[in-house]
């Protein structure tokens, strides 16, 4: 093996030498072009070795370590995922990437988008999670490297899907439930539509977070310390969301990204029955009222929601004009339930009165 450069000393580098080894015979027609007594066909290097080139960073420096950042500056300090700018990612980041999306104060970028979609999600903290938590290990990552970024992955065998659970007009809340029979869950984001929020709880056990939410109904949830929500083969409370109002049709109106325990998108399913259809809310006057469920067929829960402290009158009416049910309050938050069990199915005619305003609703009971 021939570790020249110019293997027969004429002065010709082997890589423009058209007889590397001075026998005579061009290379074309010489089984062992370099002499090294291995057929070309058989060897590595057939021509001999050739000059390597010397290695030059971005500034032109030989053998220099400049290299360029996420920005494209050569030698720049710009580090990807760094959002607070001290050149170091930790949990700081991850919650900096929460206030941005949450705030939608945010603008897609080569520093701060991690995998590339044009968007920042609660994927870009997935995978930011996944750098700070697993850099030194690299066998429960599907990536090259953890903190290699710019990769989106959507696992097609992992399905999650996301439905409206239990609506409680006394104390103001929604639930939001889960089924992920596929997958582990490390993080989640969704809008919820036709509701103004006033905090968000977590009702996963051993998923030790606090959602962050937006008023008009962003929800994002994700463990900056690779917790995980266990798999569920039946639908589970996921998150209970608190709201000042509530309108008819309150949905899950977008799921943006669900991220499983390999730092990949799953397949989120919206419920099709993921709205509230079944309740009745108005407002006049700066006040609010709610029937909850119509239709009905036992019972309704009735909330009416004040300004102030007033006179308020329910009375609840079929319609040739027969009073079934009346009372009279003073109230300024009120909530109050009512047995229907006893009356037939059919139209019914629900009125509030405070002070001077009046307002009716239908009731429809269907047993």
């Amino acid at each position: 093996y021939y570790m020249a450069i110019d293997i027969d000393g004429d002065g010709i580098d082997n890589i423009n030498d058209p007889d590397v080894d001075g026998d005579g015979i061009m290379n074309g027609d010489d089984d062992d072009s370099d002499g090294d007594e291995i057929l070309d066909d058989d060897d590595d290097t057939p021509f001999g070795l050739q000059e390597c080139p010397v290695y030059t960073d971005c500034n032109g420096v030989e053998f220099g370590n400049a290299q360029y950042d996420c920005n494209g500056i050569c030698g720049g300090e710009s580090v990807s995922g760094d959002l607070n700018l001290d050149t170091f990612l930790d949990v700081s980041d991850m919650e900096a990437y929460s206030l941005d999306i949450i705030a939608n104060d945010w603008s897609a970028g080569t520093c701060n988008d991690l995998d590339a979609d044009g968007e920042i999600t609660v994927t870009d903290i997935a995978l930011l999670v996944n750098c700070v938590e697993n850099q030194d290990d690299v066998t429960r990552d599907n990536q090259a490297e953890p903190c290699e970024f710019g990769m989106s992955i959507t696992n097609p065998n992992d399905t999650v899907q996301f439905s409206i659970g239990e609506l409680n007009l006394e104390e103001g809340y929604v639930d939001i439930h889960v089924l992920n029979p596929d997958n582990e869950i490390l993080g989640y984001q969704f809008l919820m539509g036709n509701i103004s929020i006033t905090s968000v709880e977590n009702l996963i056990n051993d998923y030790p977070i606090t959602p962050s939410f937006s008023n008009d109904g962003m929800i994002l949830g994700i463990s900056y310390e690779d917790s995980l929500i266990v798999k569920n083969y039946d639908p589970v409370p996921l998150c209970r969301i608190f709201y000042s109002t509530i309108l008819e049709n309150t949905c899950i109106e977008t799921i943006i990204d669900v991220v499983n325990e390999n730092y990949e998108n799953v397949i989120a399913i919206n419920n099709t029955e993921s709205c509230i259809s079944n309740v009745s809310v108005e407002h006049f006057n700066g006040n609010s009222f709610s029937i909850y469920p119509n239709p009905a067929t036992n019972l309704i829960e009735l909330k009416l929601n004040l300004d102030n402290m007033s006179d308020v009158n329910i009375s609840i009416n079929n319609m040739v004009g027969q009073v079934l049910f009346k009372e009279d309050l003073y109230s300024k938050d009120l909530y109050k339930k009512i047995n229907i069990e006893d009356y037939p199915n059919g139209v019914y005619l629900i009125k509030v009165c405070v002070n001077d305003a009046i307002l009716t609703k239908q009731l429809i009971i269907e047993k």
